[in-house]
């Protein structure tokens, strides 16, 4: 079976599927992904209510919106979700960033693509999104070259609240780990624990987030 394709979508049509449902899990999401004010001053949900209708992801009827296709895909998962994972790496002089939301024994991965333009990619049904979140990290680190520092850091958010962690490669290839509390300005706290390679690092950034 070939593995399935990825959804573009921007910025302003996501916030505008996000707003068919609202609750919670719509407010966490919006959060999450960083999005801008549904009735900012550049109108998002308006903007991205005329993307769809010109993609025909969306349909109106008797004045209801329903997102259809993958589009309808998206929202529910937005809309519905009960787990978010952010994870974020950062280099000298690169970024990468990627979301995962759970929605029952679902998901969908969201990653930015630039120019205001994102990816969706359905998440296997059973996935553990932690260990997932966890592996992305551990790939963003991986495509580092060798002798530059790199930075993963993970959030997980549930109802019951939210945890972060994170681990980094120095340049020499010693590595820290940096769990909560966070201080002020936000930044984690160093841990007094030895990490000898990569392998251990990763162990010690899930078990952070357990």
């Amino acid at each position: 079976m070939a593995p399935a394709a990825t959804f573009p979508v921007t910025t302003f049509e996501l916030v505008t599927l996000i707003s068919l449902r609202e609750g919670p899990a719509a407010t966490q999401s919006a959060a999450s992904l960083r999005l801008p004010d549904p009735d900012g001053p550049l109108q998002p949900r308006k903007a991205g209510l005329a993307s769809l209708l010109a993609r025909e992801l969306v349909t109106i009827q008797d004045g209801t919106i329903t997102a259809v296709g993958n589009a309808g895909g998206v929202a529910g998962a937005l809309t519905a979700a009960d787990r978010w994972i952010e994870v974020g790496i950062v280099r000298g002089t690169s970024s990468d960033a990627a979301i995962l939301v759970g929605a029952g024994a679902g998901g969908v991965m969201i990653t930015p693509r630039g120019f205001d333009v994102w990816d969706a990619l359905p998440v296997n049904e059973g996935t553990d999104l932690v260990e997932g979140g966890v592996d992305l990290a551990r790939r963003g680190i991986d495509v580092t070259p060798a002798g530059e520092a790199v930075a993963a850091s993970v959030k997980v958010t549930t109802a019951a609240g939210s945890t972060s962690a994170s681990v980094r490669r120095e340049a020499d290839g010693t590595w820290q780990l940096a769990t909560e509390p966070a201080d002020a300005e936000g930044r984690l706290t160093v841990q007094d624990v030895r990490l000898t390679d990569q392998a251990a690092a990763m162990a010690a950034l899930l078990e952070a987030l357990r």
